[in-house]
């Protein structure tokens, strides 16, 4: 285990590389990459034991569009970094959605996209069941005129990540949700990694808890200390599951 120190607001980076450390869909790959900034990366997830290769990275994070010493989304940072990494076809993000609008005639059209993450709203199995609930739409079918209804379905990769809707404008919600250790879809996920979020919109600090080989590790910046699984939180952000 090797914490990250924090070179100014650089904590959204550390708290994502802490979770693909531990997300073994991505370090399993043995990555490689042509790219510098890719490589300062991935040294970063293989070689944590190296003094200083966390910093050779984060002081490129202006190569990304991150000028220094702002605060920033590590959410949005980590779906960035994913869609640098990979191609699609061998994306271990890479889940499948798709939505099913049908009529009372039973009249139907069905649209399928791929998906790297899915914003949660409420507690974390309330708002997941909620995308397979139908919905009314303000559309008409094209064949008979009459009002549809819209349900989803999700079908996830090997990884899957779930945001949890903690922004309202500049409002930061703290509401309590109940983290599942097991999330059983078309696959079974296990919860290897939380991202969590303290402070306000506009002043606040990232944190992370992941598996690891010897249990659950806290990670605050270059502070590291075992911890109980995530059970319950005000403060989990980003949730990282891998498939069994």
């Amino acid at each position: 285990m090797s914490g990250i120190d924090n070179i100014g607001n650089t904590c959204f980076a550390a708290s994502v590389i802490q979770v693909l450390r531990y997300c073994p869909p991505v370090v399993k790959r043995d990555l490689t990459s042509d790219d510098p900034l890719l490589c300062a990366f991935y040294d970063t997830l293989y070689d944590a034991d190296v003094p200083d290769k966390e910093l050779t990275f984060l002081k490129k994070l202006p190569e990304l569009g991150y000028q220094a010493h702002d605060q920033q989304d590590a959410h949005e940072f980590l779906m960035k970094m994913v869609d640098r990494m990979f191609t699609k076809g061998d994306d271990p993000f890479e889940g499948e959605m798709t939505s099913i609008l049908e009529c009372d005639n039973a009249h139907s059209s069905v649209t399928t996209y791929p998906f790297y993450s899915l914003l949660v709203y409420g507690d974390v199995r309330d708002g997941l069941i909620a995308y397979g609930e139908p919905e009314h739409v303000d559309m008409k079918c094209a064949i008979c005129g009459k009002t549809m209804t819209k349900r989803m379905t999700v079908m996830t990769g090997e990884v899957l990540v779930l945001q949890l809707a903690r922004f309202d404008g500049q409002r930061k919600l703290n509401h309590q949700v109940c983290i599942p250790h097991t999330i059983r879809n078309n696959k079974t996920m296990h919860l290897t990694g939380v991202i969590h979020h303290t402070g306000s919109v506009d002043n606040g600090h990232y944190t992370a808890s992941v598996f690891t080989k010897s249990g659950w590790k806290l990670i605050n910046d270059e502070f590291v200390q075992p911890c109980e699984r995530p059970f319950r939180s005000r403060t989990a952000y980003v949730l990282v599951y891998v498939a069994a």
